[in-house]
């Protein structure tokens, strides 16, 4: 069997697949591009991190700068990985902040609606 390749995107679970279609609905006017796991940061210390989507925007009024937003998505189920994926987006956002906008979205399924950390 082969192992599938760490730098190639992975499909997107139930929940990342909720907030794209959520993002695609055009919830946030000016946001021109949406893509799903097509970055790695590496980390000081090893590893890597792949965020599960990537925003680009124009900043109008900088005259032909762009925003990158890095996004983490996470859902109710906590089981293996959950710690993990949560430890590396922390430690990117850190270490990346400089360069790059980090969001944090959760989706809180008894009350049916995302929360997001900035």
């Amino acid at each position: 069997m082969k192992r599938k390749d760490k730098d190639s995107p992975r499909k997107l679970n139930k929940t990342e697949q909720r907030w794209f279609e959520y993002a695609k609905e055009g919830f946030v006017e000016g946001w021109d591009a949406i893509f799903p796991q097509c970055r790695v940061l590496p980390l000081k210390g090893g590893g890597s991190y792949r965020p599960d989507f990537e925003w680009i925007t124009p900043l109008t009024s900088e005259g032909g700068v762009v925003r990158i937003v890095l996004i983490e998505i996470k859902g109710g189920f906590k089981g293996p990985g959950w710690e993990q994926g949560l430890e590396r987006f922390r430690r990117a956002r850190a270490e990346w902040e400089h360069i790059f906008k980090f969001e944090l979205w959760t989706w809180k399924a008894k009350e049916r609606k995302w929360e997001v950390e900035k």
